[in-house]
């Protein structure tokens, strides 16, 4: 007998369990075998080890489908092959998710999946659709015989060549490539004509350069994120009387979580406050652009506790001034956010946010003296804000949170 490459194993093993779903049940989705969801769970978390082990995750997700050949099986055997760059293999798990059965949600997911795994094959000049037709057509063998007519014949895959017949023979003549022969009634019947089988495995390239897929349910992990909020504030800025005592404005953000484990991170943020007018002066614009750091304290469910503290550069201009700002400050920032998280994968977040500013005296150009503005000194903000914030588990923000089944 032959001794085929192991990719080509694989891929007549999916092709004939593929075969199997066909003759059974097309399109619909069977009975879970709880040892077959035990061996899902344990490639998930074998495929987000550091790093990936994703040679044992694909080994683990092709025993639960002969255990139970569900597509969310098949759906997430075609995200360990993509991850690992085998991108021939994943086209083929991935059309099997909807031979074997599977809901509207792991079909919606598999269409994704495919998008990105032929996109993958288009870049290395291969065509998704001739690959398709090569696969199936060396997909099904042929039969064996009976030990007394002989085996039929059929287009085997060529990893199953071999017939069997009842008779004395054993009928194991059958060379893998064209399938065996037919049996006399005393060699028994062989397989079917065929091809060999397509050599999934050269359709490999180097792994996509980011996961794009989450396996474990929310908890508030996620790689960067932006938002923006409104507050109100009231204002100490400036000598008693000078502006008002209240005034509010935005600010623009963007999160990094620098420390996964321990949830702690770093924003970057733009900032603009009005200050009211008094009787003496006109209001008061307040720019800030700075940087903070924050940690998830205290996270209860989809309700999370966030202190803040931060530095920034701010500009101080008085709107009786010409459109450039004249005056600057550093400034600290600190604020303890409360936040709530929404949507599936918990990556839509409304915060309320109470914090202050502090700045030290303003310092200005020959155009502009801070004492004539009552800059001269350290003055403050307090806020109370609301925002939203929408969060993103890849590099720019591509295909975030498409979760393994």
């Amino acid at each position: 007998m032959i001794a085929w490459p192991g990719s080509l194993v694989r891929g007549g093993l999916l092709a004939a369990t593929v075969a199997t779903c066909l003759l059974t049940a097309p399109g619909a989705a069977r009975a879970g075998d709880p040892r077959a969801e035990e061996l899902s769970t344990q490639a998930g978390d074998l495929m987000f080890e550091t790093p990936p082990k994703y040679d044992e995750a694909i080994d683990k997700y092709q025993q639960a489908i002969i255990l139970s050949p569900e597509g969310k099986y098949y759906f997430n055997l075609c995200v360990a092959y993509y991850e690992s760059g085998r991108y021939g293999l994943a086209l083929q798990a991935c059309d099997a998710v909807s031979v074997a059965g599977a809901d509207d949600k792991v079909t919606k997911k598999t269409k994704q999946v495919l998008e990105l795994v032929e996109k993958q094959l288009r870049g290395m000049g291969q065509d998704p659709a001739k690959l398709r037709a090569q696969i199936a057509s060396t997909s099904t063998g042929g039969g064996g015989g009976d030990g007394s007519t002989g085996g039929g014949d059929g287009t085997g895959d060529g990893t199953t060549g071999d017939g069997t017949g009842d008779g004395t023979g054993d009928g194991t003549t059958g060379d893998g490539t064209t399938g065996g022969g037919g049996g006399d009634g005393t060699t028994g019947g062989g397989g079917g004509t065929g091809q060999t089988p397509v050599d999934l495995d050269k359709y490999s390239a180097a792994p996509p350069p980011a996961s794009l897929f989450a396996t474990k349910p929310p908890q508030h992990d996620y790689t960067w994120t932006i938002g923006a909020n409104l507050f109100a504030a009231s204002s100490t800025m400036g000598n008693e009387g000078d502006y008002a005592s209240s005034g509010g404005g935005f600010r623009a953000y963007v999160d990094y979580m620098l420390m996964p484990a321990r949830k702690v991170g770093v924003q970057g943020y733009l900032g603009f406050t009005t200050i009211g007018a008094d009787a003496a002066l006109d209001p008061l614009d307040i720019i800030d652009l700075g940087a903070a750091a924050y940690v998830h304290a205290k996270c209860v469910g989809r309700i999370c506790v966030t202190p803040l503290v931060g530095a920034q550069l701010t500009g101080l201009q008085p709107q009786s001034g010409n459109d450039q700002v004249r005056m600057a400050t550093f400034g600290i920032r600190g604020e303890v956010g409360f936040s709530l998280a929404l949507g599936p994968k918990w990556e839509h977040v409304l915060s309320f946010t109470p914090g202050f500013n502090v700045y030290l005296p303003a310092v200005g150009d020959y155009a502009m003296d801070p004492r004539d503005y009552g800059l001269d000194k350290v003055g403050s903000t307090v806020y109370f804000g609301l925002g939203y914030t929408h969060r993103f588990d890849t590099p720019f923000g591509q295909a975030p949170f498409i979760t393994l089944e």
